[in-house]
């Protein structure tokens, strides 16, 4: 019942049980956690940009995929209920919509698609994040493109776990203030993860692996999310930004490099 309606395409990896799986490379996922975990609860965004590649570099992509989808949600589901207060829901409600559209699409790339291709567009995905945190609030984005970056959203969500962009894309051209920013992002992160966890879920995607490891890495998690948003207002914002894009370029990079070689 563990096995995925796709295993035929995942590396022998992907269909490992929790005794296969080495304290390294658990210790290795806890690390990642910790790290994106607190850039997301500072930021809004940003844990599967940076956990779906550094996930890669040990396990299988499509299990990468499937962690951080699972990690994200619960992670998500912390900031909504921090910030509840502070979301504007009325614009939530329609991204999360749009990205319903596109749920079935991304889920049709990631269950057909190989690792290699996978890891080209999680690496494009990324990149493509980057450029729109470094630049996005130069473009200007009507309703009508609201509707199609959520619809990108959904697809990027289940496909590679990177949905951020779109939607920070639209938010940053509205230039909405930060802690709504925040946790507007939030909410519209915590129902579509939710739909695409239900969908893994049906579908077989999420092994004993990737229980295993989500419920070591909660503990953590839980820490750097409240500790993210006790730190938020106190860090020099121009400096961590200049950090983030950093370490972005690198992981979207890394995982180019992974899938050509």
């Amino acid at each position: 019942m563990w096995i995925s309606i796709h295993a035929f395409s995942k590396s022998p990896s992907a269909l490992s049980s929790p005794n296969d799986q080495s304290v390294s490379e658990l210790l290795y996922i806890v690390l990642v956690v910790a790290a994106t975990a607190l850039l997301q609860s500072i930021t809004g965004f940003g844990f599967a940009l940076l956990s779906v590649p550094l996930f890669a570099l040990r396990i299988d992509v499509h299990e990468a995929v499937v962690l951080s989808t699972c990690l994200g949600t619960i992670s998500s589901g912390w900031q909504t209920r921090l910030l509840k207060a502070d979301a504007q829901r009325s614009a939530a409600k329609r991204y999360i919509v749009a990205s319903i559209i596109g749920i079935p699409f991304g889920y049709a790339a990631f269950a057909l698609l190989d690792d290699q291709i996978l890891r080209l567009i999680v690496g494009v995905a990324v990149l493509f994040g980057t450029a729109v945190v470094a630049f996005g609030s130069a473009i200007r984005v009507g309703r009508r493109l609201e509707g199609l970056l959520g619809v990108l959203s959904g697809v990027l969500l289940i496909a590679t776990s990177t949905n951020g962009p779109p939607i920070v894309l639209a938010m940053q051209a509205q230039r909405m203030p930060m802690l709504q920013f925040r946790a507007t992002l939030a909410r519209i992160f915590f129902v579509s993860g939710v739909i695409s966890v239900a969908l893994f879920a049906f579908t077989g995607e999420i092994s004993r692996t990737i229980v295993t490891s989500a419920i070591v890495c909660l503990p953590v998690m839980t820490m750097s999310v409240l500790l993210g948003n006790r730190l938020v207002g106190r860090l020099a914002e121009a400096r961590f930004r200049i950090i983030v894009l950093g370490l972005l370029v690198v992981a979207g990079l890394s995982t180019l490099v992974g899938a050509i070689a």
